[in-house]
């Protein structure tokens, strides 16, 4: 359920009274914290990243651990401490420190520590307050992805797959079955962060009119509307790391339902790096460098890459290209009060997507489309920081401009099949239509640039006493999209499609789209002996702004709560290593506000034919219409609100990772399209009086006669009525890399169940004629759309050895889909109202409206649809390979899936069926070069 208060002042004032809750807090703050620096290196002095830093005090344990550069940062009161410095379950130094001042040290171990647990070429569970999975660049590389959509493979429950190139790819986090597009609220709520920037678009509105070709499924499944990002335009070669959070989110993050995609792009000083790669449907090139100024703390990185794939090698007519060019900046300039970061990304996609007809089969060799998407992003973040210890620590502002330049542009050739008439008007009432020629050819584009904008700020505070660390965030977000296209762009004498309900409308004069958001999060963490316990609280209002006065959500504000609580336990000795167990709880709401097409879609033209006179000769012939204009703006539309729980295990033992993730997820108002219907009245003429060998001219209207003729009809709108129901089981287990043959062990896995269904009634009409005439009755069903229970159980068991002597890493993955599953519920068929030709609704008995017209509105049921479906056992064998020449200068890569797949046969309806050599391997190999 959503909630929300009513007026901006009520939640300004909320938010007030808690900062000002914040300062007196701080203000009674009596001891300040020193900033305390560790870098950890080993015995030769390189920096150790993931080091596990204890500090201990007479009252509590503090724990930290090593960044990319082997530095830790921590606050500390004044006095002494010991200090122990761990990795990979080992303890490399111990010592003691007395703190004074803001001051770093920096410990040596005394021995050498194996860095070939440092190898990891999977994806790691994050040990946050959210469940996640983090990717790095070595697992990418060594998993050879052709776009991001590749990289879902190493979550929990995710499974290798061929590329599908020649679509739309849209993310969905938990959750199993294969929806329409009535359930695309949750991968439109997946949120994509790049260096903080968003990518998601609220104002693309590319689409195409044309509904009547059956064959032409290639245009319609390269549209993304209403589905979020398309992966495919995402490239991984400028990629430093990816976080995907699957679990509740700081407050800081909003408008979103399913989870966030965090990109961390390339920065700093790389070798010049080029990458070749060729498989079965692709051929990618890529080449990046970075450079970097130490003396004025500059650091530029830019690279290009460029992807031509086919969806079928032997089909030279049907592709999809994508360019990708990227340019960051960082520059840090230190003050005497603090330390400030800019950061500057320049980034352009260009994404293009067609296909020609077959002259072979198309014999006007005429029909062709291309999606084509050009995409410029500017964003930067400036990052200021105090130096010293105060209530005050950071603010971080984000802003962003993206440009998109999308263009859809078709010619098609239009046979028609009888003498069909075209409607002109674009406003309503009675008018004449236009007799086109039996055979036409209709160019059509569609034009769009949606434009967003995106501002954030987050101001960090932070107050501390001997044994509670308190972190405050507070802050704001404004987001403005607006499409400035010329829309729908066609001839309309000469229609893509002859029975095309709508008029071209141009995207400019569609309003802008305008969210904004305030944000307030507590972190505290207490350290209660060797116990430490972390409790995150967070409270974000969300508002639409720009809209009319008409519309529900208009002056209001939803609340999205969220709390994580983690709880660490004391570490223990097991077996010569250092074991450690920790549990976090989760629970949150998360809002998603409707885009511009839901808000907005376009007016429906009704044009029923009151004459059609089609005479031998030209100038007798007259087509009459009656125009009616309908909204199927739904002004009653508020966001999805998606309410998660989730509950984490995470324990080590040394090297040893194992973390099992139990949630549920229930959204129930979800974004579809829906059926509303109108009433209509129309005049039939009747031409049978004509002497049609006597007319000299077309007919008069006045002078026909005709009847008056009431009927009803059905057209979509955008109402809240999907539910999405998920819950499940993730696990990860990674081992050490045993002795001897320097092999790990990754198992990880998930149980998914998700239930779709339809929220909300849903009209329906019956395909019928009754003495010539449409069926006059609509009938109003609950839960008509049967509701689906799917489940699936995956599991993927990966080792990869790593030999250092040859630099080579090979890996086998055992990925197992143990069953699928898809049941239907049971619908009754019987309408709980009925509605008329004149528009009255009416119970329905199924009693009484037996022998009548009525009873039609009875939609028979098939059993056997609501037989559970099963699959069984599923299994794939996939090998890759990664050797390094010449210290790293050249690295080749080769891969090799389904190299031994099984399908266990199953029975449906007493038919065995047997899928052996269903799937074909898929090979592929790159080759990177570092100079």
């Amino acid at each position: 359920m959503v909630h929300h208060d009513s007026r901006f002042p009520l939640r300004l004032r909320f938010f007030s009274f808690l900062i000002f809750i914040i300062t007196i807090t701080a203000a009674k703050s009596q001891n300040l914290e020193f900033t305390i620096t560790f870098e950890i290196k080993d015995k030769n002095q390189t920096s150790l990243k993931d080091s596990e830093i204890k500090i201990f005090s007479e009252e509590n344990t503090y724990t930290s651990s090593t960044n990319e550069k082997g530095i830790a940062e921590t606050h500390l009161l004044p006095g002494k401490y010991k200090i122990e410095a761990w990795k990979n379950g080992i303890l490399g130094y111990s010592g003691t420190i007395s703190v004074t001042k803001s001051e770093a040290f920096v410990f040596s171990f005394a021995e050498k520590i194996n860095t070939i647990e440092e190898v990891v070429i999977t994806a790691k569970e994050g040990k946050g307050l959210t469940s996640s999975s983090i990717i790095s660049q070595r697992a990418m590389q060594h998993l050879q992805p052709s776009s991001f959509s590749d990289l879902l493979e190493l979550l929990p429950g995710g499974r290798s797959g061929d590329p599908v190139l020649n679509q739309v790819n849209k993310i969905s986090l938990r959750e199993t079955g294969r929806p329409s597009s009535d359930y695309n609220t949750s991968s439109m709520g997946t949120t994509f962060l790049v260096d903080g920037a968003p990518l998601n678009s609220n104002a693309n509105l590319q689409y195409s009119y044309d509904f009547s070709d059956k064959t032409n499924n290639g245009l319609k499944r390269r549209l993304n509307i209403n589905s979020g990002v398309d992966m495919r335009t995402i490239s991984t070669d400028q990629i430093e790391s990816v976080e995907v959070l699957r679990g509740i989110p700081s407050a800081v993050y909003g408008n979103l339902t399913s989870g966030i995609v965090k990109i961390t792009n390339k920065s700093g000083y790389t070798k010049w790096k080029a990458r070749f790669k060729a498989d079965g449907y692709s051929k990618l090139f890529a080449v990046s460098k970075g450079f970097e100024n130490k003396e004025k703390d500059l650091k530029i990185n830019t690279g290009l890459d460029y992807l031509n794939a086919k969806s079928d090698p032997r089909d030279r007519l049907e592709s999809y290209k994508r360019i990708t060019a990227h340019i960051a900046v960082i520059k840090e300039k230190k003050w005497d009060h603090g330390t400030g970061k800019w950061q500057s990304n320049l980034s352009y996609t260009g994404s293009l997507d067609g296909s020609k007809s077959d002259p072979d089969v198309d014999l006007s060799e005429l029909n062709s489309y291309e999606v084509n998407n050009h995409f410029l992003s500017l964003s930067n973040l400036f990052t200021y920081t105090k130096n010293e210890p105060s209530f005050y620590r950071s603010t971080e502002i984000q802003a962003t401009a993206n440009q998109r330049f999308d263009r859809i542009k078709q010619t098609k050739f239009i046979q028609l099949e009888n003498a069909m008439a075209f409607p002109l008007s674009a406003t309503e009432g009675e008018y004449d239509g236009y007799y086109p020629e039996p055979r036409y050819i209709s160019n059509y584009t569609v034009d769009g640039k949606p434009l967003d904008l995106f501002v954030k700020m987050i101001n960090n505070f932070q107050v501390d006493s001997k044994s509670v660390h308190h972190e405050f965030n507070a802050g704001f977000d404004w987001q403005m999209s607006k499409n400035w296209g010329k829309g729908q762009l066609f001839d309309i004498y000469r229609p893509i499609d002859p029975k095309a309900t709508f008029r071209p409308r141009p995207y400019r004069d569609i309003p802008a789209y305008m969210t904004s958001a305030l944000f307030l999060e507590s972190v505290s963490s207490l350290h209660a002996g060797n116990h430490k316990l972390i409790l995150a609280l967070g409270l974000r209002g969300n508002a639409m702004m720009n809209l009319p006065s008409h519309f529900k959500m208009n002056g209001k504000w939803y609340t999205d709560p969220r709390a994580n609580f983690q709880w660490e336990l004391p570490s223990f000795d097991w077996m010569n290593k250092k074991a450690i167990l920790a549990l976090t709880l989760g629970y949150g709401k998360q809002s998603l506000f409707p885009d511009l097409n839901l808000l907005y879609p376009e007016l429906i033209y009704k044009d029923i034919q009151q004459l059609n006179y089609f005479h031998n000769n030209p100038n007798y012939r007259r087509i009459n219409y009656k125009t009616l204009i309908y909204n199927p703006q739904n002004t009653e539309i508020e966001p999805a609100v998606n309410e998660k729980f989730e509950a984490r295990v995470d324990f080590s033992l040394g090297a040893h990772q194992l973390s099992v993730t139990v949630f549920k997820e229930n959204m129930r108002n979800a974004f579809r399209s829906m059926n509303e219907y109108a009433l209509y009245q129309y005049k039939k003429y009747d031409t049978s009086g004509l002497n049609h060998d006597a007319i000299t001219s077309p007919p008069d209207l006045n002078t026909l006669p005709y009847q008056t003729v009431n009927e009803n009809f059905l057209y979509a709108t955008q109402r809240n009525g999907s539910k999405v129901d998920k819950e499940g089981v993730e696990f990860q287990y990674s081992s050490n890399r045993i002795p001897g043959i320097n092999t790990r062990f990754t198992l990880n896995g998930a149980w998914f169940r998700t239930k779709y269904g339809n929220s909300l009634p849903v009209y329906r009409g019956r395909d019928l004629l009754i003495n010539g005439r449409p069926y006059p009755y609509l009938g109003l069903y609950e839960g008509m759309e049967p509701n689906s229970l799917n489940e699936v159980l995956n599991t993927n068991l990966m080792m990869d050895t790593y030999i250092p002597r040859l630099d080579l890493v090979f890996s086998s993955s055992f990925q197992f889909s143990w069953y699928s599953m898809r049941k239907l519920e049971p619908m009754s068929g019987i309408p709980s109202h009925y509605v008329d030709q004149d528009g009255h609704i009416f119970p329905f008995n199924p009693e009484t409206a037996k022998g009548t017209i009525l009873e039609s509105l009875i939609i028979a049921q098939n059993e056997d649809l609501y037989n559970a479906s099963r699959r069984p056992m599923e299994m794939n064998l996939n090998l890759k390979v990664t050797k390094s020449f010449r210290n790293k200068a050249v690295v080749v890569s080769m891969f090799a899936n389904r190299l031994f797949s099984y399908y266990t046969p199953y029975n449906i309806n007493g038919f065995t069926i047997n899928r052996k050599g269903a799937y074909d391997p898929y090979f592929g190999m790159e080759i990177n070069f570092n100079l």
